[in-house]
């Protein structure tokens, strides 16, 4: 919801039937503008929504331990008191490096809805507050509908986490507004038919120096995925093709890594939404160019759009 602090009304010229008065290309005469304060900017803010983490971590609220190859304990983001949260931005800070082995799993725990589908990579889908990573649809969170996130250790070593999710709050019990009221109503609604979505390949690829394989991302069979980004981590680079569920080529030939895919920070965008239907299944033909074997945790972003609505 954009909310501008200040409009701009235009004032039209008016005939003594007091209709709007239309010039030669007929269009209406404007005759003067008025600016104005907008009610609705009190009361919609940018607000962070971090982990209410006390139970867990008494010193230190806000950090997230993760064990040495293992997992963290499940941590709770909701809104604590009144006013719907909706997120646009994930991020976090890493104490051990900038670039951390780690999975990440996002649940709406009131729905019982994976928001990603298996857990991903940190460096396709969080960012930092230098770059964000973006979500290909906004998540509205409030007092009923928790989100659960959850962190894998892959390095073997013990890691703390400081996640955060970014985007506007609207203290819709402190004005009585039907425009507001509306916008949360739709926005919910909106939220039961179709929800952000972020999920790796069916299994991480190992190939080895030289070779070229079929590795496959099979949807879910209860929604629809309109995917809009790509992101991996790579520990070398790699080149791919995309054979989508008809057995289309999505590409004329060969893409390098460097050219058709990025990560949380700079993620490649296709040009337009590509469709998975509920159990679809994509391959993604990968070819390793360089002397050792490459490990891939690659992730596609969009949306899910259920085939029936939301809980």
């Amino acid at each position: 919801m954009d909310i501008q602090a200040f409009g701009v009304k235009q004032i039209y010229k008016r005939n003594q039937a007091n209709k709007v008065v239309l010039d030669g290309a007929g269009k209406p005469v404007v005759e003067s503008e008025e600016y104005f304060l907008n009610p609705l900017a009190e009361y919609v803010k940018p607000y962070t929504l971090v982990p209410r983490n006390a139970d867990l971590n008494p010193t230190d609220p806000e950090q997230i331990i993760v064990p040495a190859s293992g997992q963290s304990a499940d941590v709770t983001l909701e809104m604590i008191d009144e006013g719907l949260f909706e997120g646009a931005y994930l991020t976090a800070q890493f104490k051990n490096d900038n670039t951390p082995a780690m999975l990440v799993e996002l649940i709406d725990n009131q729905r019982k809805v994976s928001l990603t589908g298996r857990p991903c990579h940190v460096e396709t889908v969080i960012g930092n507050g230098q770059r964000p990573f973006v979500l290909p649809e906004s998540l509205p969170i409030d007092k009923r509908q928790p989100i659960i996130a959850r962190f894998y250790d892959l390095s073997g070593q013990e890691n703390d986490v400081r996640f955060q999710i970014h985007g506007q709050r609207m203290y819709s019990e402190q004005i009585r507004d039907p425009k507001l009221d509306a916008y949360i109503e739709r926005r919910q609604e909106r939220n039961r038919h179709m929800s952000m979505y972020l999920c790796p390949l069916d299994l991480d690829p190992t190939i080895a120096a030289g070779a070229t394989g079929d590795y496959y991302y099979t949807n879910d069979y209860n929604i629809f995925f309109e995917v809009r980004k790509i992101m991996a981590w790579s520990s070398g680079a790699f080149m791919y093709q995309i054979i989508d569920e008809k057995s289309n080529g999505m590409q004329s030939g060969w893409i390098h890594s460097t050219g058709g895919v990025g990560v949380a920070q700079y993620p490649f965008i296709f040009y337009g939404p590509w469709l998975i239907k509920p159990g679809g299944k994509v391959t993604f033909r990968i070819h390793n160019p360089n002397q050792d074997s490459i490990v891939l945790k690659l992730t596609l972003a969009g949306r899910q759009h259920f085939v029936y609505p939301g809980p």
